[in-house]
């Protein structure tokens, strides 16, 4: 009967050992796949992190770029060179274009004063760039007005910049 005894306990030894083993196994594997899970979700966001920071960074050399151009558009337009014009024509495609829809005979000197007043320049600098008065500019900008059916109300910068 003992050795019954003790063979019925060396066998719950063996389950328990072996059930046990099943139990640390089991742990084990469900301990690994959480860590797993930790250092998967940790990469993503340090890839989401990092494609962020890469889009800011195109972002902000797009608009360097952008204001570089703008820039350079300005210095040939204070310098009334010939091709501050068409430089202008290949910044902004769309604006030309819509001046010619308003009214389809506008001439190339019009729509470059047009493209003065797209960038802000001043009665004074119009003047100075053409080597003429500001109140020639003035007149100018009177008659733009009319052409282009602007309210009198209406601020003609305003209107040029919202086309």
């Amino acid at each position: 009967m003992k050795r019954k005894n003790k063979e019925i306990l060396s066998a719950d030894k063996l389950f328990y050992k072996s059930d046990l083993k099943d139990k640390n196994l089991w742990y084990g594997i469900v301990l690994g796949t959480v860590v797993v899970g930790i250092v998967m979700e940790r990469i993503w966001r340090l890839n989401k992190k990092n494609n962020i920071t890469d889009l800011k960074q195109i972002t902000n050399h797009q608009d360097i770029s952008l204001y570089n151009a703008k820039e350079e558009l300005i210095i040939l337009g204070k310098n009334n060179t010939s091709d501050f014009f068409l430089r202008f024509k290949e910044m902004y495609p769309e604006f030309c274009e819509k001046l010619l829809q308003i009214k389809p005979d506008l001439i190339n000197s019009e729509l470059k004063f047009c493209a003065y007043l797209k960038l802000n320049f001043s009665t004074n600098e119009i003047a100075g760039c053409n080597k003429v008065t500001a109140g020639a500019i003035q007149i100018r900008k009177n008659r733009m007005r009319k052409k282009l059916n602007i309210p009198p109300g209406k601020d003609i910068y305003l209107w040029i910049d919202n086309l």
